[in-house]
């Protein structure tokens, strides 16, 4: 449109699927389309986790994380991304948390400040683990914690003392 001149991503982007059709469309999107930070939506790093949200990891995030950094550079422009993570999904654990923790400190080497806690939304499959406990696709049981202190201690194991990253 003549009077658009310049558009760029607000929300997010799911990276995965980005790159899975054409990685060669990073340095235009970083160029053109991220005013400074780029919103990306791994969402977990559990495959167990990932699997009960019918997100199968479809591009790796280190080289995701690698390429876009080696792409800013390259641009002269200073770029950041922040992952965009869930807490309390059916089938999360406790120790799926912290080794989210891990890895995500692993992968971009902060703590991001946000973590958004599932809330179960109407039609979705997700809903339906957590209200019935079990995967409507299989049948499998499904861990759902229910109990708002049980909510929250994955949640907070983003900001509280559970875990300590090494420097």
């Amino acid at each position: 449109m003549p009077s658009v001149k310049r558009v760029t991503i607000g929300s997010g982007l799911r990276y995965d699927l980005f790159m899975r059709d054409d990685p060669a469309l990073l340095k235009p999107l970083l160029k053109d389309h991220v005013s400074g930070q780029l919103k990306i939506a791994p969402e977990h790093t559990s495959p167990s986790v990932l699997k009960l949200m019918r997100k199968m990891p479809l591009y790796d995030i280190r080289e995701f994380t690698d390429r876009f950094s080696r792409t800013a550079g390259g641009l002269n422009k200073k770029l950041y991304i922040v992952p965009y993570l869930m807490s309390c999904h059916p089938g999360c654990s406790l120790g799926d948390m912290n080794s989210m923790k891990k890895e995500v400190v692993s992968v971009f080497h902060f703590v991001p400040d946000q973590v958004q806690a599932f809330i179960p939304l109407p039609l979705t499959l997700s809903s339906a683990m957590y209200y019935t406990g079990s995967d409507p696709l299989t049948g499998e049981k499904v861990f759902v914690e229910r109990d708002g202190s049980g909510r929250r201690r994955p949640h907070d194991m983003f900001f509280t003392k559970y875990f300590t990253p090494k420097k």
